[in-house]
């Protein structure tokens, strides 16, 4: 998707720049890999003492290169990992101005029936592959590392994130059809069964189908929080079908279809089964994340104006890690204090 973003903006003439409306989204990017940057920054070892007091102690136990020049040192506490940050997350904010800018050449809907498809295949591919699965991700590759994956995905709760950003455009994709495709129909039941078999109402089937297959497969991952945030998007989407739809037959069809997909959905994996899940989780300890969470937070607050460094979070917690100390936490379990602590 890279390459495509990249050749969207070399394939395309420079007055079309000019008709994007991205609003605030290029210059906060811009602030965010400004900021990374001046992390690499080289500062006088005083200054740096005086903008992140603990940095000058993590920095001497890691970073050999000050034998050559020990009087001047960046605010991140390794350098080259947040170099590497920084590259990906430029790579990352071209995808998405280009994505943008696609967007604008052809359309938003068929960027969104594109990931829908692509969906439907991961989720149909995890759902065959878990009865089956023999430590071998499509039957021939092993993971380098130990985990539970689903589908294509080394970590089953990476697959679930993935279909939580899929499923609720999947499902706005059938919403706006819903509202598109019954405007000039006529309010009777002759003309509604006419309607539902026309091309446009069976490619809206195929999009309830291809819903209802990604939500099985990521309950199937047994992911609290996907399936938690799952029926939080699900309850969401009916609200805002609700207010948006207009009449109330359409506003009956979206959210009878969301019922009607929760429940199979549920029967289907178990009910039982799934309350099983989410009574096997420690909530005093939220499942073991409070420990990395606290970590986090004490790190932010030992570098509260510079952080450690984007992409440093790992080499953070070799110094400042306190729970759980059987493993090494290179990730806090959340962006948002992750990001505090990286600054």
């Amino acid at each position: 998707m890279l390459a495509v973003a990249l050749l969207s903006f070399l394939a395309t003439p420079g007055s079309a720049l000019s008709s994007l409306h991205l609003g605030p989204l290029p210059g906060t990017l811009t602030l965010f890999a400004g900021a990374a940057a001046l992390q690499l920054v080289p500062l006088p070892f005083e200054w740096l003492q005086t903008a992140s007091p603990h940095a000058p102690d993590v920095v001497r136990a890691l970073d050999l290169a000050l034998l050559a020049h020990p009087d001047r040192h960046p605010l991140s506490i390794a350098p080259p990992l947040t170099a590497i940050g920084l590259t990906l997350f430029a790579s990352f904010a071209l995808l998405v101005v280009g994505t943008a800018r696609l967007s604008t050449m052809r359309g938003a809907r068929g960027l969104a029936h594109a990931i829908a498809s692509i969906g439907v295949l991961l989720a149909m591919a995890g759902i065959i592959q878990k009865p089956l699965f023999t430590g071998k991700i499509y039957g021939f590759w092993t993971p380098e590392a130990a985990g539970e994956p689903f589908g294509p995905f080394v970590n089953k709760n990476h697959f679930a994130g993935w279909m939580v950003m899929a499923l609720p455009l999947t499902l706005g994709l059938l919403c706006g059809g819903i509202a598109r495709g019954m405007r000039h129909v006529k309010p009777d039941v002759r003309d509604r069964l006419l309607w539902l078999s026309s091309p446009e109402a069976n490619r809206l089937v195929l999009l309830a189908v291809a819903s209802a297959v990604m939500a099985l497969a990521l309950v199937l991952t047994m992911s609290r929080s996907g399936i938690s945030a799952t029926m939080l998007a699900l309850a969401l989407t009916s609200v805002v079908a609700s207010r948006r739809l207009g009449t109330r037959t359409r506003r009956t069809i979206v959210t009878g279809y969301l019922v009607f997909m929760v429940v199979v959905v549920a029967a289907w994996v178990g009910v039982d089964t799934i309350g099983t899940r989410f009574a096997s989780a420690d909530w005093s300890e939220l499942n073991g994340r409070r420990g990395a969470w606290a970590d986090a937070a004490g790190i932010a607050s030992k570098f509260p104006l510079t952080g450690t460094g984007l992409n440093t979070y790992g080499v953070a917690t070799l110094f400042y890690q306190h729970h759980d100390l059987a493993y090494h936490y290179a990730e806090a379990h959340n962006d948002y204090l992750q990001l505090a602590a990286e600054g």
